[in-house]
């Protein structure tokens, strides 16, 4: 009975130090806090539009007679394509698709199209590359078994199959889109709210305990 007493003595006590602590920092904690966010705003709503670019791919398949194989491989993987391409655009792959993402951030409009459309059209022609040296690869084999001194319609069909199963093609058009304040007008403040109050709390401790160590001398 007497601990529980003591318990709740102690938290009362505790939350008058609480109370106490803010009536005597209060107006230090709201002055520190306003300036630190006012910086922050000025800062986030100084920050240049920027132009952010985007499109879709779907890359092609890598290996023929998948429908035999049950295998459906990507003619690249992701972190190839990621390290080849990653020049001028940030790319991303959709979990569990070969859907792959392509996004630039540019100062300018015509500078965020011309890095997507770059990016786009050398993934495109590399895989391309890719899908016309595997039909060659397809042919060669076929030589192999003399299919070619003969070819029949089956072989031809075998071919243009083996081509367009490769393909990467792009999905939609390519959508921009204007960010004001550099697209992080929103991000910049919430953090700089939540750090301008936690800086003003520390300085106030750290205040009001050089001004309790004065008083106590």
């Amino acid at each position: 009975m007497n601990s529980e007493i003591n318990n709740k003595n102690n938290e009362e006590i505790e939350l008058i130090d609480i109370w106490r602590f803010l009536q005597r920092q209060f107006i230090f904690m709201v002055v520190i806090a306003s300036s630190l966010i006012a910086i922050t705003l000025v800062f986030g709503v100084t920050r240049p539009t920027v132009w952010q670019s985007h499109v879709s791919l779907i890359v092609g398949e890598k290996y023929l007679f998948q429908q035999q194989f049950q295998q459906q491989l990507q003619i690249e993987s992701f972190e190839e394509i990621k390290y080849k391409y990653s020049k001028h655009a940030d790319i991303w792959q959709i979990k569990n698709t070969r859907i792959i993402e392509i996004s630039s951030i540019a100062g300018s409009r015509e500078k965020s199209l011309e890095n997507i459309n770059a990016t786009v059209n050398e993934i495109l022609k590399s895989h391309k590359q890719l899908a016309e040296d595997k039909r060659a690869e397809l042919a060669g084999i076929l030589h192999s078994f003399g299919v070619d001194k003969s070819p029949s319609i089956d072989a031809i069909r075998l071919i243009d199959g083996a081509s367009s199963a490769t393909k990467t093609r792009q999905l939609g058009e390519v959508s921009i889109v204007e960010k004001p304040y550099g697209g992080m007008l929103q991000k910049t403040v919430g953090l700089g709210i939540i750090l301008s109050i936690f800086i003003a709390l520390v300085l106030a401790l750290a205040r009001d305990f050089v001004a309790r160590k004065s008083l106590a001398r």
